[in-house]
């Protein structure tokens, strides 16, 4: 097999394994999976994972990773809910959205600046916000305004997401924070010595996973009516088993495409509902998903090993010809 068969395997496995799931559910469950209610439960269980997803990828193009965006969900949220209580209703999203992006930009500054592992970082964050949502809201739910809930309508999610996704799709595919993102994934030095400001775009980075969290923090709470305790629990590894099983390599680099996103986010979402309507406990739901996620990033990085191998055979015989 050459290196063009192994590379189309490699981008084409992603659809087949949500190909193959979705034929899986509809044998098994076809009046119930087709239904309007759970098309309906897989757009809420997709919009949150495509929404977050849609500002980690700047981080995962550029080999770092952003744990904390669970913890900055709730902060987000939480300190919105209870601010908007006192100012307005309409203040909710922009005071989720700033706070979100703040979250994001100080983590990026420490994470570029000091050149502190990014998981490090953000593992602290993640650690640290959940601490202070517990202690503001004392372990107890904290309600938002009702007009809130109009967030929670199908019309105004698939907006707020279109809008998201065209926005992001192209900062990161026709913009120098994509391509320099990217830059950095396949060699930070290489990008640092060739002028690129390493810190400023690693800032940028984070900021637009940090600002995607905070907005899909406000969706959350509007779903569920407000603010409860373990709100954001797992979000941050939701997402990031999303980016994976739609192919995004785990390094980062060039080989990260925007379309791993949707694919991925898609394919998490629908495995969910369809467990959810197998009657699957949520332990053994949680072991088939992190088998399936196994199995994509080894033929991930098999396929992307066997690449190089044979890309470095073909150069090397290139060279002895010459």
């Amino acid at each position: 097999m050459n290196s063009r068969n192994i590379n189309l395997i490699k981008k084409l496995f992603p659809f087949f394994s949500l190909f193959i799931i979705l034929i899986v559910f509809t044998i098994m469950r076809y009046s119930m999976f087709w239904s309007v209610s759970n098309l309906r439960a897989i757009l809420n269980n997709w919009v949150p994972l495509v929404i977050g997803g849609a500002g980690l990828i700047f981080v995962n193009a550029q080999g770092s990773v952003d744990i904390s965006l669970g913890g900055t969900l709730a902060f987000s949220a939480t300190i919105a809910a209870i601010l908007s209580n006192s100012l307005g209703y309409l203040t909710f999203i922009p005071i989720a959205i700033l706070i979100g992006l703040i979250n994001g930009l100080f983590i990026g500054f420490v994470v570029g600046y000091f050149k502190v592992p990014s998981i490090m970082v953000s593992l602290a964050m993640m650690m640290s916000l959940s601490a202070i949502v517990a202690y503001i809201t004392g372990g107890q739910s904290v309600f938002i305004s009702p007009k809130l809930f109009k967030l929670n309508e199908i019309s105004v999610k698939l907006i707020a997401t279109l809008i998201v996704l065209i926005v992001t799709a192209i900062l990161f595919s026709k913009t120098k924070i994509g391509f320099f993102s990217k830059s950095i994934g396949e060699n930070e030095e290489t990008a640092r010595y060739s002028g690129v400001n390493v810190v400023k775009y690693k800032m940028l980075a984070f900021g637009i996973s940090g600002l995607l969290a905070g907005l899909a923090g406000t969706f959350t709470s509007a779903s569920i009516g407000g603010i409860i305790p373990n709100m954001g629990n797992m979000y941050q590894l939701q997402i990031l088993m999303g980016l994976f099983l739609g192919g995004a390599p785990v390094s980062g680099g060039s080989g990260t495409k925007y379309y791993q996103l949707v694919l991925g986010s898609l394919t998490l979402a629908v495995l969910q509902s369809g467990l959810v309507l197998m009657g699957t406990s949520a332990a053994i739901s949680a072991i088939i998903q992190g088998l399936i996620l196994l199995i994509v990033v080894y033929i991930g990085i098999y396929s992307n090993n066997k690449f190089l191998a044979l890309e470095t055979k073909r150069a090397s015989l290139e060279s002895l010809k010459e």
